[in-house]
C-alpha cells in the first residue's frame, strides 16, 4: 500500500517529475477513494485544490491521493502540450 509520496516512473523525463501523495484512510475497512487532480495553468497547480480536498475527502471517511503534476518546463524537459 502506498503510504509516503512516490514518484510515478523513474525513468521518464517527464513523468518522473510527477509524484502521487496519498491521504489513505486505515482500519482494515474498505474506504471509497478518489484521485484528486488539482487545477492550475503553465506556471503551477493550485494549492488549495490539493491537500485540503484531500482532508475534506477524509472527513466523509473517503481516502483519497493528490496528483502533483509536471505543468512547466523544468530540467531541460519539454512539458506537453506546452502554452502557444
Amino acid at each position: 500500500m502506498l503510504k509516503t509520496s512516490q514518484r510515478l516512473h523513474e525513468q521518464d523525463p517527464v513523468l518522473s517529475l510527477a509524484r502521487l501523495h496519498p491521504y489513505l484512510l486505515e482500519d482494515d475497512n474498505n474506504f471509497p477513494f478518489v484521485l484528486v487532480i488539482p487545477g492550475g495553468g503553465y506556471e503551477g497547480i493550485s494549492c488549495q485544490e490539493s491537500a485540503p480536498v484531500a482532508g475534506w475527502l477524509n472527513s466523509m471517511g473517503i481516502s483519497a491521493a493528490v496528483l502533483e503534476y509536471s505543468v512547466s518546463s523544468k530540467e531541460g524537459v519539454d512539458i506537453y502540450p506546452r502554452p502557444q
